[in-house]
């Protein structure tokens, strides 16, 4: 389809966001639209899909996120943290279960236990869909992040929830004095 064929239609916008730009096209499609010349023939995609095609948002699964909610509320410990005058607890209120040792499998063969696979889990038994593996990290920030919104303005959570730390994520300097104790004993 040609670039006046398209500015010439009743449906300008919708065909040049369907536009396939070039694989070396650093432009945007509008941009790539408005630079090239009136006899340029672009290449139009018949229909424009995305990857929910059909499907309901992820903002729309309210029974989904409440489940998300009691099952990350059922499945943590305080770490024992307590405010300060401001109200801040410098670092997480709350670690998750430590049988997690990953949030979200880096392959499918990975066979650590992942907190996302859990709730998919949990809320398959509750009778629900599970949700792709990168929903519940999006919505343990929203829901358990470091910061909420009061009265329109942020402030220190005090429901800040995060994976258990494991040996691994110690301080070097903190192991080395621990192997040195143990040694020592």
């Amino acid at each position: 389809m040609t670039k006046s064929a398209i500015a010439s239609s009743t449906n300008v916008d919708s065909l040049v966001m369907r536009i396939r730009r070039p694989d070396d096209c650093l432009l945007s499609t509008a941009q790539f639209f408005k630079a090239s010349a009136l006899n340029t023939v672009f290449d139009v995609a018949a229909t424009v899909s995305h990857g929910l095609c059909g499907a309901p948002s992820n903002r729309t699964k309210f029974a989904e996120r409440k489940l998300f909610v009691d099952f990350v509320r059922a499945n943590r410990s305080p770490t024992g943290r307590t405010p300060d005058k401001n109200g801040r607890f410098h670092g997480a209120v709350f670690y998750l279960d430590s049988k997690w040792s990953v949030l979200r499998k880096a392959k499918p063969d990975d066979t650590r236990l992942s907190f996302s696979v859990s709730l998919n889990a949990a809320l398959e038994a509750a009778g629900r869909p599970a949700v792709h593996a990168d929903i519940p990290l999006r919505w343990l920030p929203s829901f358990f992040g470091s910061t909420t919104r009061v009265n329109g303005q942020y402030a220190p959570s005090d429901q800040h929830t995060i994976l258990h730390r494991h040996k691994t994520d110690a301080c070097t300097t903190r192991e080395f004095f621990h192997s040195d104790l143990r040694s020592a004993k």
